[in-house]
């Protein structure tokens, strides 16, 4: 490629998406004008005060696509405390089925001698236990009355549906627990809490939802709801990814169900417009038992043309980069079906329709799909406008649209996918969801949509999950 102008230079530049930090939530329900987007806590008063394993709150259940738990006691304890040989125990217990039945106990325990862990304890029909196995799963103790872990439904055997829970705690003392269940709590104190899993756990109609075309739908509570605030949203970062290796300029992370639980592995690749979709591709892996692997570079798309970028480096390392994933596909006949996108307006040395489809055609037969993801639209900064909105109390939604030609390009990637009329390369076109027939919105069904210009929220991007679902599923 020749020298680029200046002007060039500054265009390709004002393309690049900066690469954002991954962020976890925290095991707490979230709040916003009035609405819940987690699990509400559950308290109990002091009714095994022998011991320290006194159980004052616990909080359970699912907070978008992950289950999340809080367990606080009345007194300190530590992991290397609880042995249930000894009579010491703090645990969930599982119910499900038609009658319930007890399915699981996820106990706390302790790896080393000391860092807590989750262990989960499967029963049979008859209650008696069965194979057990560390949880995968984020634990963390805020302080020694308080524990608290993420994890997924899969990891938990929790389909789609109704099931049930309760913790048990039991603490062995002979002095402070000499009358019989003196240090035996449980909360609730009678039967259980009826729960469920959902594809993603949202108010009703929130965000994407709100435009489904098979259902109507309509949430007054969130006519004038902003989630998050334009603020919030600009420090957050995509759906989350545990980071699991770098291979020279490549860098992937995993998302969905760990390994063991897959029914088969899939990729997500591309540029930073690619990566946004993370937090839709997640509701799938969870739906689908997927395991998801995100592999993207900042301002980079997956083709075989030669970019424009602000440098001649970041051009050369963006082409290895390409090199390298295509090397790495072949070396990874595991996965088996491959999202891509791209910013619409990344600039190549050639029509960007032909490096695109000339990748898509280099992939290893393993990979029986590739699924294109349209571009999503560019309203640009819409922040203090929203801000401004939510001030004045208007409805941000319509205040800060935008019309449709001019925030929704004409999309290369889908013009190569349609030109080859391949059923091995479907086309996703969530348009619909962002777009009335002449104006885009800023806010969607309470949802932000934009943390900037162009990438998604990651909160907007998990209520296209169900709908981008219903598309991977009618393609067949």
């Amino acid at each position: 490629m020749g020298r680029l102008s200046a002007r060039t230079r500054v265009r390709a530049a004002l393309l690049l998406l900066v690469p954002v930090a991954l962020t976890l939530f925290a095991a707490s329900p979230v709040h916003a004008a009035g609405l819940r987007f987690g699990p509400l806590p559950h308290s109990d008063a002091r009714d095994a005060a022998g011991g320290p394993l006194d159980i004052t709150r616990v909080t359970f259940g699912q907070q978008e696509t992950r289950i999340v738990l809080s367990l606080r006691t009345a007194e300190s304890w530590s992991a290397s405390d609880l042995v249930a040989a000894t009579g010491r125990e703090l645990c969930l217990e599982l119910f499900a089925g038609e009658p319930s039945t007890a399915r699981a106990r996820i106990c706390v325990a302790a790896r080393g001698g000391r860092t807590a862990v989750l262990r989960y304890i499967g029963l049979d029909s008859a209650g008696k236990p069965t194979a057990a196995h560390t949880l995968a799963a984020g634990v963390r103790r805020p302080d020694r009355r308080t524990l608290e872990a993420r994890l997924t439904p899969a990891a938990l055997n929790l389909p789609l549906g109704h099931f049930s829970w309760r913790v048990v705690s039991r603490w062995s003392d002979p002095a402070a627990c000499a009358a019989p269940d003196a240090c035996l709590d449980t909360l609730p104190n009678r039967g259980t809490v009826n729960d469920e899993i959902v594809l993603l756990a949202a108010p009703p109609c929130f965000g994407a939802a709100s435009r489904d075309p098979l259902r109507s739908c309509s949430n007054p509570a969130l006519r004038r709801a902003v989630v998050p605030t334009p603020n919030t949203a600009k420090r957050a970062g995509n759906a989350h990814c545990a980071i699991i290796r770098r291979v020279n300029l490549l860098s992937l992370c995993a998302f969905g169900v760990t390994p063991s639980q897959a029914s088969t592995t899939v990729a997500v690749i591309g540029d930073s417009h690619a990566q946004h979709w993370r937090g839709a591709l997640e509701v799938l892996a969870q739906a689908k038992r997927w395991r998801g692997l995100s592999i993207t570079r900042s301002g980079c798309p997956f083709t075989r043309a030669r970019p424009i970028l602000p440098t001649d480096l970041r051009t050369r390392q963006c082409s290895r980069w390409n090199g390298q994933l295509r090397v790495w596909f072949r070396r990874h006949p595991e996965v088996t079906t491959v999202f891509v996108a791209a910013h619409a307006g990344a600039m190549y040395d050639r029509p960007a329709a032909a490096g695109y489809r000339s990748a898509w055609r280099g992939l290893p037969q393993s990979v029986r799909r590739v699924f294109v993801l349209r571009d999503t639209p560019s309203i640009g900064r819409q922040g203090r406008c929203v801000q401004r909105a939510i001030a004045s109390g208007r409805l941000a939604g319509q205040a800060c649209s935008r019309s449709r030609s001019r925030s929704l390009r004409r999309d290369p990637l889908v013009a190569a996918a349609r030109g080859m009329s391949s059923a091995r390369v479907p086309v996703i076109d969530m348009t619909r969801y962002f777009c009335s027939a002449r104006r885009c919105q800023s806010v969607i069904g309470g949802a932000l949509v934009h943390k900037d210009g162009a990438h998604l929220t990651r909160m907007f991007a998990a209520t296209l999950g169900p709908f981008v679902l219903r598309a991977v599923d009618a393609a067949g």
